[in-house]
């Protein structure tokens, strides 16, 4: 995992602050400063939650902070704009992330990826809109 630059071009949609582009994993993703959460545009989702290792490595935040974030469900894409759906995995229901119908990219509160690494990646596409 690589950090890109300094510059952040969004702003975390829970905590407004700068997130951070890291490379990983083939991909840029975006990390914020402060609570850890996790932005993913649509094409860096599926790279990233194929390979369980990414998805420790970039998933470093405290989950009791994730969990306390997580109550935060009315926000914006950073991307877009867009009122974003706040949505549940069915089948790990206290993984709660954000969903943005606009430029399908989601953003997961620290732990939440971490969360998901147990599953396979077969299963994970069943679940998450825009991955089939």
């Amino acid at each position: 995992m690589t950090e890109i630059t300094n510059d952040a071009d969004i702003q975390c949609p829970k905590c407004d602050q700068p997130m951070r582009k890291l490379e990983v994993g083939g991909c840029t993703i975006d990390r914020c400063e402060k609570c850890f959460g996790i932005w993913l545009d649509g094409g860096e989702r599926v790279k990233v939650l194929q390979d369980k290792k990414t998805l420790k490595a970039v998933d470093i935040g405290s989950r009791d902070v994730g969990h306390r974030q997580d109550t935060i469900q009315d926000i914006t894409c950073p991307r877009c704009g867009t009122a974003m759906r706040h949505l549940h995995h069915p089948e790990q229901k206290h993984i709660g992330y954000e969903h943005c119908d606009g430029c399908n990219g989601s953003y997961f509160d620290a732990g939440e990826l971490e969360d998901l690494a147990s599953f396979s990646f077969s299963d994970l596409l069943r679940f998450f809109p825009g991955m089939k």
